[in-house]
């Protein structure tokens, strides 16, 4: 995708349309690596998915 849109084989609307799209893909990858794994309990330290609800 990346080739396309610095190829400039692409029209001006397509090159926004894709180069948002990248951005929206990139913001929610980092959003998910950058979100807490762990919760500290009276317990001790805990993966989030092994804290009950």
């Amino acid at each position: 995708m990346l080739t396309l849109i610095t190829g400039g084989s692409l029209s001006r609307e397509r090159e926004r349309t894709l180069t948002g799209l990248l951005a929206e893909l990139v913001w929610y990858f980092a959003a998910d690596l950058k979100a807490p794994r762990w919760i500290r309990t009276p317990d001790g330290v805990r993966c989030i998915g092994e804290v009950a609800a």
